[in-house]
């Protein structure tokens, strides 16, 4: 499996490019990250679009964002969105071999191969696996 390795300034700018996309035309109440991968990447949108992170899955309405690290099999945003009536969320990377669905909006920053393995600047090797 190829390794991709991202770096905090490759971060740093794809919060931003992301969070100009993200201020077009969206009602974004709140930003939820799921636990562990999307967390650091809601934080920061979160400051830099002002809007408040929310922790609890209990606190998502219609009007949030979520934010996962990537959209692989779509199993995780899938269920969370069937469960609060979402429309939309933002990625790092999306498997571009697997299908999107019509019933909500993804943003993504790029997409990748299943035979690629992203390692976050917060990760190292062993805890990637």
């Amino acid at each position: 499996m190829k390794k991709i390795y991202l770096s905090w300034p490759e971060f740093n700018r794809a919060v931003l490019k992301l969070s100009k996309t993200l201020k077009k035309n969206r009602q974004i109440k709140n930003i939820y990250g799921i636990p562990r991968g999307g967390l650091t990447l809601a934080v920061s949108l979160s400051h830099q679009l002002n809007v408040p992170l929310v922790l609890s899955e209990s606190e998502i309405s219609p009007q949030t964002l979520v934010v996962d690290d990537i959209y692989d099999t779509g199993k995780t945003i899938n269920a969370l969105f069937s469960r609060h009536n979402l429309r939309q969320a933002a990625f790092w990377f999306r498997n571009r071999e697997t299908p999107l669905p019509e019933n909500f909006e993804i943003i993504s920053l790029g997409s990748k191969k299943s035979s690629e393995w992203l390692i976050f600047p917060w990760e190292t090797d062993k805890s990637a696996f």
